[in-house]
Parts: C-alpha cells; sequence; structure tokens
C-alpha cells in the first residue's frame, strides 16, 4: 500500500522512489502519487519525468530540479515487476547485478549535515579541483565546458588545460562523467549520427550519458557506439567536440590527468 503518513502530510523529507512499472503489488500509478507527494511538500519544480518504455528491460533516474536544500526527490523508474534488484537487459532480480546500490549509494552520500536548511537555496558551487582533467593527445588541450556554463545544452570543447571547474570530470560508478558535481557529459538529443554535438545536461542514466574508457586512449559514447571526437581534428581552443565512428585518430585520444 502507499506510505503511512502520505495522506495529507505536508512536512519535507528527502526521497527516492525506484518503482517497477509492471509491478503488480504497487501499481506504478501509486508510486508516482507518493513521489509527487514529496515533489510538493519538498518544493520541487514539477515535472512529469521519462520512464523506460514496456519491453525495454531498462531504467531511467530523474533527480528533480528546484528542491529545497537538503530535501532531494529522486525517482527511477524500471521495465520489470514487484522486485528488488532489476537489472537492465535482463529479467528478474539479479543479485549483485542490479543498478540500484550505486543509485541508493549516490543519493545518501551526497547529505553533509545532519540538519538541512529548510530554505530553498541555489545549487552549491563546485568545489574547485575535484575530478580529473582529459586531455586530447593531439591538440594537447582539455575537454571543456564552453564560457564555464552550468546551462543544459552548453557545448563541449577543447581549451588550454587551466584545472578549472570546467575541465574537472569525474567517472562514477554508471558510467558518467560529471561536471560541477551534477552535470553530465551528453550526446545531444540521444543522437547516434557522425558528427552529433556533446554537450552537458541534468544527469539522468540515460545511455547517451556514459561513456567507457578504451585501453588504446579512445572514449566511448556507450549509446551510440562511437568515440569522442574533435570536430575536423582541430587542435585550436574552442574547437567543438563531438561523436563519430571510431578510426583510430590523434583526434580521437584522451588521456586522464
Amino acid at each position: 500500500g502507499v506510505l503511512s503518513g502520505c495522506s495529507g502530510g505536508t512536512q519535507p523529507i528527502a526521497y527516492m522512489g525506484i518503482h517497477g512499472l509492471r509491478d503488480g503489488v504497487l501499481n506504478i500509478s501509486g508510486g508516482r502519487s507518493m513521489r509527487d507527494r514529496f515533489v510538493a511538500n519538498n518544493g520541487c519544480t514539477a515535472q512529469n519525468p521519462p520512464e523506460p518504455t514496456q519491453g525495454s528491460l531498462t531504467h531511467r533516474v530523474t533527480t528533480y530540479s528546484g528542491c529545497r536544500s537538503g530535501y532531494p526527490v529522486v525517482w527511477a523508474a524500471f521495465d520489470e515487476g514487484h522486485i528488488a534488484a532489476p537489472r537492465d537487459g535482463a529479467t528478474g532480480d539479479s543479485g549483485s547485478l542490479t543498478w540500484v546500490p550505486g543509485e541508493v549509494w549516490k543519493f545518501f552520500t551526497q547529505f553533509g549535515s545532519t540538519n538541512p536548511n529548510p530554505s530553498p537555496s541555489p545549487s552549491p558551487s563546485p568545489t574547485a579541483g575535484t575530478g580529473n582533467t582529459i586531455r586530447g593527445v593531439a591538440s594537447g588541450r582539455c575537454l571543456d565546458v564552453t564560457g564555464m556554463s552550468q546551462t543544459n545544452g552548453a557545448a563541449a570543447q577543447i581549451w588550454d588545460c587551466n584545472g578549472q571547474t570546467n575541465q574537472r570530470w569525474t567517472l562514477t560508478s554508471a558510467s558518467e562523467l560529471r561536471v560541477y558535481g551534477n552535470k553530465c557529459l551528453d550526446v545531444n538529443a540521444a543522437g547516434t549520427a557522425d558528427g552529433t554535438a556533446v554537450i552537458i545536461w541534468d544527469c539522468n542514466g540515460q545511455n547517451n550519458q556514459k561513456w567507457r574508457f578504451n585501453s588504446d586512449g579512445t572514449i566511448t559514447a556507450v549509446g551510440a557506439n562511437k568515440c569522442l571526437d574533435v570536430s575536423n581534428a582541430g587542435t585550436a581552443n574552442g574547437t567543438k567536440v563531438q561523436i563519430y565512428s571510431c578510426w583510430g585518430g590523434s583526434n580521437q585520444k584522451w588521456t586522464r590527468v
């Protein structure tokens, strides 16, 4: 049934919901209802978060924006039933192969205080010096967010390595490349075509935000199965970054420093 306290409850609390689309014990609509109660209580921006299609055996994770500081809401929907350990691409509980513990750990470890401030506040400034720089072999320049922007859709480019927060990338256990702590390197609109732009976007767990570091120095966009590539093999500051069919060129090779 629905959690005790959801009916009429108004107090904020950090909330994470993980629910199967085909749950026959508590229908997905009940899970959405619980989620939306805490979206409202926590002052988050209401939305209809993306969910996987039935039959896809995948999951989608959404972190709501606008929530009161210390009271986040995270929603993870997966294409399966009433199980505890779903795995992408497989049915039934999958033990240690499930993605759930990593998401739960990420949720709990974000809290730096036992007394969160109930007043709305902007996102904290990123901490300088965290993460690694990713340097292009051909150019000697670093993977960089244009103009130090933290706006969804800001383009990735190469620029002289300077150690600033817009050049610091953290590879997570979910194969994300995070910058500023809450933005992910993203293949625009989940494109798969050669030349599709690489940008930053709110982290959402989709395959177009997952990357694989290879032994030959290339970085593969998991969703498209194409390489992180400096456009037209450019080496100048401001040259944009894209995905392109892997061919072994030095403009597709990178080192983490």
